[in-house]
């Protein structure tokens, strides 16, 4: 699970807030109610601070409370935790790199391609049907690949992120 938070330092004003499933069904693909829910009794194992000024935290204040009026549609696939918190730094304006699904489908082709090459230059005989799996991986447009975000992908990007801010 991912949320996010913003902390006033002065007065120790804390919001935590999470984007959450009500019930269950087609959640893969259909969207179903979502919920955005305080989180700041969550216990988490990764988590990452970045400083704002006053008028970006009374402006995230405002857009928690928005989100809690009108939560949007959750998909596992498209609307999700990961995907709420990381529209709520966005919000922010914190900018962060974190490798999305797409960005995996990018990097698999280019090691194939370097596999292909290198197999060339070497004159190594790849099995046919390898090649054949791997020119049809290499055929995806990468554009239509969601640019999704799972928890190892936030995960890791947070444990290699440096700010220079402590968390409460």
């Amino acid at each position: 699970h991912a949320s996010a938070g913003i902390v006033d330092t002065s007065t120790s004003e804390i919001y935590v807030y999470g984007f959450h499933l009500n019930g269950l069904g087609r959640w893969l693909s259909s969207g179903l109610a979502g919920s955005v829910l305080d989180n700041a009794n969550y216990n988490y194992d990764v988590g990452r601070a970045w400083p704002i000024d006053r008028d970006t935290f009374r402006a995230m204040k405002d857009w928690f409370e928005r989100q809690r009026a009108n939560p949007p549609l959750y998909t596992i696939l498209g609307n999700n935790c990961f995907e709420w918190a990381l529209g709520a730094a966005a919000q922010a304006g914190i900018r962060l790199q974190i490798t999305s699904i797409r960005d995996e489908v990018v990097m698999y082709q280019n090691v194939q391609r370097f596999r292909l090459w290198f197999a060339r230059q070497n004159r190594i005989q790849l099995p046919e049907e390898e090649v054949r799996l791997i020119r049809a991986l290499m055929s995806i447009d990468p554009s239509l690949v969601p640019q999704l975000h799972f928890g190892y992908h936030v995960a890791a990007a947070l444990r290699h992120s440096t700010t220079g801010v402590r968390l409460p």
